[in-house]
């Protein structure tokens, strides 16, 4: 049977303090009387003259005058952003973009595509009329001239000075440009969600619409072109997206926006050809949104120039696929973006790019990762975790996480203990020389009798695809999962991913290898090698190492 939806409330929950070794701020040292609850949780403390920072594999680590700096990682990811749009990866102007986030069931999509046609209505008719409050900040944005027509020019002005010199005043910079639109961009949001919200059928008490409702409320923060919480560099965003509860009020839009909770980013530039520029900088805030989710399958984001704007789909493969564009200054364009609004209020989980196989536990602060059994027969097996050892903190790619868990539930306010490890990542699918699993069931099964390395080699427990459960039925009505891969994920758009990644194989090579959501539970749970304490410590470490392999490859 399909697990349950992965939390009673659509709000997305900000963990608990114990998230991981990756959970860790960019912060000056802190006296240990005065350090916070999730500091001490995460050993946030460098010494007086360090600062800690996220590397690549979720570890703090303490840098020195000579070690990286956070500049220097921020460089590095601004490098990666602009290389991705040089060689092609931004595929813009792709059909059916939108279409992945409509609603599966048909009874739901029809009254989101009906709630959107409304609003799109009352939003035209407010802005010819400006009878309601809190509009007139919707329309510079929505009935500026064209972008293409009138590009966003600054001047430079002159002032005389007491020496009746004249002084040169510096041109507008490209931030005070933009800044004037992002209360535009937030007003409409939220104007949007409070139709929805306000919407006939949402009113909850109407049990024969039920199933109509929307799961939840696509809003912006109020707070904008501020630094994230969670943030591992100085860097700041433009808007942030987050889900609200159709039920409460809209009072969490007022919190500043946390990398945490973020459904998505939005870069804005006040014209057209700041495009690249908002896709480079959108690139760069989506990678923290991988390395603090870590139910994140897939990233969503927002590029906002003049009245144009993308929506964005960023996924484990190397390529960013950008919607056609939606002019917001135009009816038709403002129809499309609010229609996009509503049907992420009214998708399914999995379509925002969460893994509804993961779920957050607020009562005991630990992670539930549903894991795929070797013959699926007797359903998931299910890992309690409340340490991440390894987060996802690149673009692109197989997006590796590791946890630290146990196979048993933890009483409430008891210590989990860590007897197992597990390894979540996006995996070719079509090279079987690789396949880790396979590997893994291979060495388990061979060295099964080998007592002397039992504690020495990785020993498989459960692995395989994980599954999604979208509402699907076999021909006897039963509930049936679906592989997670990225055929499944990007199945309406104009592409292939499904070309062999072999090598060996005649043919052209493939432009995007399909990739799998592979899920591995083992054991023992061994020690970090930064806890080695001596040299003949680490000798002993590396001859059982060598031992281990010796056995395997025997």
């Amino acid at each position: 049977m399909p697990p349950k939806d992965r939390e009673s409330s659509p709000e997305r929950k900000t963990p608990s303090p114990v998230r991981g070794r990756e959970d860790m701020e960019i912060e000056a040292y802190t006296p240990p009387s005065t350090r916070t609850k999730r500091q001490i949780a995460t050993g946030a403390q460098a010494g007086p003259n360090a600062r800690t920072y996220r590397s690549r594999t979720g570890h703090s680590r303490a840098i020195t005058e000579r070690s990286s700096t956070t500049e220097e990682w921020a460089e590095e990811h601004e490098r990666e952003a602009k290389l991705v749009i040089s060689e092609g990866c931004i595929r813009r102007d792709v059909d059916k973009v939108l279409d992945l986030l409509r609603p599966r069931n048909e009874a739901v999509a029809t009254h989101a595509s009906r709630i959107a046609a409304d609003i799109a209505d009352q939003l035209d008719s407010l802005v010819l009329n400006s009878d309601e409050k809190g509009v007139e900040d919707i329309l510079p944005w929505i009935t500026p001239p064209s972008p293409h027509e009138a590009e966003t020019t600054t001047t430079t002005t002159t002032t005389t000075t007491n020496k009746g010199k004249k002084k040169k005043k510096p041109e507008a910079t490209e931030f005070e440009a933009e800044r004037p639109m992002y209360p535009c961009i937030i007003t409409l949001i939220n104007l949007v969600a409070k139709k929805v919200q306000g919407s006939p059928t949402a009113n909850r008490r109407n049990r024969k619409s039920s199933s109509l409702l929307p799961s939840r409320l696509i809003c912006a923060c109020e707070k904008a072109d501020v630094k994230p919480k969670g943030s591992d560099g100085s860097t700041r965003i433009d808007v942030g997206l987050v889900e609200v509860s159709p039920d409460g009020t809209l009072a969490k839009v007022d919190k500043p926006p946390s990398y945490y909770e973020l459904f998505a980013v939005i870069e804005a530039k006040c014209s057209v050809s700041g495009e690249d520029r908002a896709f480079e900088q959108l690139l760069v805030y989506t990678r923290q949104l991988y390395a603090l989710q870590h139910d994140r399958r897939f990233a969503w984001g927002v590029i906002v120039c003049g009245s144009h704007v993308r929506v964005c789909l960023l996924g484990p493969n190397e390529v960013v696929f950008a919607s056609k564009i939606m002019d917001v200054a135009t009816k038709p364009g403002r129809k499309t973006f609010v229609e996009f609004l509503v049907n992420c209020s009214s998708c399914d989980t999995d379509q925002l790019g969460l893994d509804p196989t993961v779920t957050y536990l607020e009562d005991i602060e630990c992670w539930k990762i549903e894991c795929p059994t070797e013959d699926g027969e007797d359903g998931p097996s299910y890992v309690y975790s409340d340490e991440v050892i390894v987060a996802a903190d690149h673009l692109f790619g197989r997006h590796t996480r590791c946890f630290l868990g146990s196979l048993d539930m933890p009483p409430k306010g008891s210590k989990l203990r860590h007897d197992v490890v597990v390894k979540d990542s996006w995996s070719y699918a079509t090279d079987k020389r690789c396949d880790e699993v396979k590997s893994l069931r291979k060495i388990r099964d061979a060295l099964s009798g080998r007592g002397d390395i039992d504690f020495e080699y990785p020993r498989l427990l459960h692995g395989g695809c994980a599954k999604l459960w979208t509402g699907a039925t076999d021909g006897d009505g039963n509930p049936v999962s679906i592989a997670d891969n990225t055929d499944y994920l990007y199945r309406d758009l104009p592409i292939t991913t499904t070309t062999s990644n072999d090598g060996g194989n005649d043919g052209p090579a493939p432009v995007w290898p399909s990739r799998e959501h592979r899920r591995i539970v083992m054991q023992p749970v061994g020690r970090s090698l930064r806890l080695v304490k001596s040299v003949p410590e680490l000798i002993i470490v590396l001859r059982d190492a060598m031992r281990c392999h010796g056995a395997i490859l025997s």
